[in-house]
């Protein structure tokens, strides 16, 4: 299935043009590029939706937005789900919600939210998945996106990520004198008592995205 393609050939129906009409319009002899625009066999750049888009007698910003949104229904998100206003956050991995196990790993993935001006103000924010059920009774489940804040303040009771021996997990967060503890939500894990000083907090949960949200 062509995304953009079928996008793109549902505006051009609705607006009442034939193939050849557009591509008449670009100075082309036939309907081949438009043709394979639809079949998706070609994906236009930036340059030729700038053509395309008084072809079609809309606005350019009008047909970027349409590229936008069929990337992220590619992603498989629903389309009742997209947001044309959005903001994209680094997906930098996984945590482990369990033991903690293998390092934050840098990626070139994001997620998609809606654009929300408080979070936009907030510097460096990623986002990790989570992997493993002891922080069940937290509402996160394995699959669940979680948002970070690394520069946020954290308190007692608060949800962080937290690297330990080179690792990380995500926890419950007590500061207890001279160490800490990081509390599972899940009575079948033990809480890990830290005085390591080579511990530290990557960030602060500021939001959990459940895989229903948008999928």
């Amino acid at each position: 299935m062509s995304t953009f393609g079928d996008l793109f050939k549902e505006i051009r129906l609705n607006r009442g043009f034939s193939q050849s009409e557009i591509a008449r319009r670009l100075g082309m002899k036939n309907n081949g590029y438009i043709s394979d625009i639809e079949s998706g066999k070609v994906f236009p750049e930036d340059e030729t939706l700038e053509r395309l888009a008084p072809a079609l007698e809309i606005d350019l910003e009008e047909l970027l937005k349409l590229k936008q949104k069929a990337a992220l229904m590619e992603m498989g998100i629903q389309e009742h789900n997209i947001f044309m206003n959005m903001m994209r956050i680094p997906l930098l991995g996984e945590v482990p919600c369990g033991t903690p196990k293998e390092a934050i790993e840098k990626s070139e993935k994001f997620i998609p939210l809606p654009y929300d001006e408080r979070l936009a103000k907030k510097k460096d924010l990623f986002a990790l998945q989570a992997d493993g059920l002891s922080m069940k009774d937290a509402g996160i489940l394995p699959g669940d996106y979680i948002l970070i804040d690394p520069h946020a303040i954290v308190n007692n009771k608060d949800i962080v990520v937290a690297m330990l021996d080179g690792n990380a997990t995500l926890k419950f967060f007590f500061r207890k004198g001279d160490y800490v503890i990081l509390e599972p939500a899940n009575e079948d894990f033990k809480p890990i008592k830290v005085n390591d000083p080579n511990f530290r907090v990557v960030g602060k949960m500021i939001k959990k995205i459940t895989i229903q949200d948008y999928f």
